[in-house]
C-alpha cells in the first residue's frame, strides 16, 4: 500500500512546486511601454529599448540581413509601420500594435528570453528586453529603396 503511495505524494509534490512558481511578467511590462512608445511616436523610449543595430531582414530565406544603426531608427521603424501585414490581418502593422495590449500568447515561464510577435523578435539578456529584430516585406524594401 505504502508502495502506491510515494509516487501519486511525489507526483503530488513536483506538480504544486511547478504550479507555485510566480509568472514572468517582465515582457508584459515591456510590452506595455513599447507599445504605449509606438503609438505616442515617441522614437527616443524606443530607441532606448531596441537592441542596436537594429537588424532588419527580408521575408525571404535569401535575403540578407540589414543592420541599422540608432541615428537610422526613425527612418527605419516608420518604414516597418508603413507596411501592410498580409499575414495576419491585411491591417497595417501599427494598427495591429495600436490594437493588441499584451501580445496574445501563454509566455509564463521564468526562463523565456525570445518572443517573436507579428513581424518583431525580442530578447530578454540581463534581465532587460529589447527589440532586437524586424521583418520588412522584401517587396516594400525594393519599391521604397531601403538601404
Amino acid at each position: 500500500m505504502m508502495r502506491k503511495m510515494i509516487p501519486i505524494i511525489l507526483f503530488n509534490l513536483v506538480s504544486a512546486f511547478l504550479f507555485a512558481q510566480e509568472r514572468d511578467t517582465s515582457f508584459d511590462d515591456y510590452w506595455a511601454k513599447f507599445r504605449n512608445a509606438v503609438i505616442a511616436k515617441d522614437y527616443t523610449t524606443l530607441e532606448s529599448i531596441t537592441r542596436f543595430p537594429l537588424l532588419v531582414k527580408g521575408t525571404n530565406d535569401f535575403d540578407k540581413v540589414k543592420k541599422f544603426t540608432k541615428n537610422r531608427f526613425v527612418y527605419i521603424f516608420e518604414h516597418y509601420l508603413k507596411q501592410e501585414n498580409t499575414t495576419v490581418t491585411g491591417n497595417a502593422l501599427q494598427d495591429i500594435i495600436e490594437t493588441e495590449s499584451i501580445p496574445a500568447s501563454n509566455y509564463n515561464s521564468n526562463k523565456l528570453t525570445y518572443i517573436r510577435f507579428s513581424d518583431m523578435k525580442f530578447r530578454k539578456r540581463k534581465g532587460r528586453w529589447k527589440l532586437y529584430l524586424i521583418y520588412i516585406e522584401t517587396v516594400y524594401q525594393e519599391e521604397n529603396n531601403i538601404r
